[in-house]
């Protein structure tokens, strides 16, 4: 099956073609599938992550970043996951796909921003044009006349496999998590909160703004979380919280915040009081430490596996 993720405006990444979940690039998507070997590094050295994990659970993939290929490809894809967030609106339009792509189920998708907390109408209307809609959220999103399915980022476990530590390896206590650059989404509440934590109980603690300064890649940020036990986020957006799924992949317990995937892989404990007493619970009592991070995992294989999102585009198309 080809299946095509493509989105509207700049992205951060280069757009690829994939096959059997390994990605490619020679800078255009279709110099790559004309034979150019230039190939992505493997796992989270490539820092492909979230969305653009889409198209790899399948035979043929492909991410074009529709800013930097107007001309598109020319390929037939059977599915094409479709992003065009309301910025973009006036710029890009389902038809021009529709026409480039005749044979293509068009399923509407989302990256930034919770549909259910930020739907304009550009966006419905969007939305309206597409065969159907898919959505990477728990929360039910209704739209008028379209079938809204779930199709959660899926994440392969052998991009964490090589990354996760031992107990052993397990330098610090606490990881310092949260979006700094967002004074929206909880960080100083979190340091707040932490820092006290720590200064009651004498945790240590990784706080990866200070350490680093700049971002120094998902690698890096991956290698440093992995060397943590827990890790405490009271992010208050209901985005979808890449950081718990990392957590949840490489065996760290993820604390607080009301982060979409967090709700899904973790216990939801908002009260500060209880967080307390559940990380000193975490840090004493190994057997629940390792069961939460085993359910954890499990759900993270459930929900968010390559194998996941063949089943779920399977429940699409058979609809």
């Amino acid at each position: 099956m080809n299946v095509a993720l493509i989105v509207a405006g700049r992205q951060s990444i280069q757009s690829f073609w994939c096959h059997d979940g390994k990605p490619y690039t020679g800078g255009r998507p279709y110099n790559a599938y004309k034979g150019t070997t230039t190939y992505y590094e493997y796992g989270p050295y490539n820092g492909i992550r979230n969305i653009y994990n889409v198209p790899r659970p399948f035979e043929e993939g492909w991410f074009i970043g529709w800013e930097y290929n107007r001309d598109l490809v020319d390929r037939n894809f059977d599915v094409i996951f479709l992003v065009i967030e309301p910025p973009h609106h006036k710029k890009y339009s389902v038809s021009t796909i529709r026409e480039r792509y005749p044979n293509a189920k068009i399923i509407g998708y989302f990256k930034e921003k919770n549909p259910v907390w930020s739907m304009p109408q550009s966006r419905r209307d969007f939305l309206s044009e597409c065969d159907c809609v898919a959505t990477p959220y728990k929360n039910k999103l209704t739209i008028k006349d379209k079938k809204v399915f779930k199709f959660q980022y899926p994440y392969p476990f052998s991009d964490f496999q090589h990354i996760i530590k031992g107990d052993d390896q397990k330098i610090h206590d606490i990881f310092l998590g949260g979006n700094w650059w967002n004074g929206k989404r909880g960080y100083g509440e979190t340091k707040e909160f932490v820092e006290k934590l720590s200064d009651r109980h004498g945790y240590t603690v990784l706080n990866y703004r200070r350490e680093y300064g700049s971002d120094l890649g998902w690698k890096h940020w991956l290698e440093m979380l992995s060397r943590c036990r827990i890790c405490i986020n009271l992010d208050p957006k209901p985005e979808i919280g890449q950081e718990a799924i990392e957590c949840a992949a490489l065996g760290v317990t993820h604390l607080g915040s009301n982060l979409d995937a967090h709700k899904r892989l973790f216990r939801t404990i908002t009260c500060l009081d209880e967080l307390e007493e559940q990380a000193i619970r975490l840090f004493e009592d190994k057997d629940f430490y390792y069961s939460e991070n085993k359910s954890a995992f499990d759900k993270f294989l459930e929900i968010y596996s390559f194998e996941s999102a063949r089943k779920n585009l399977e429940a699409i198309l058979s609809e």
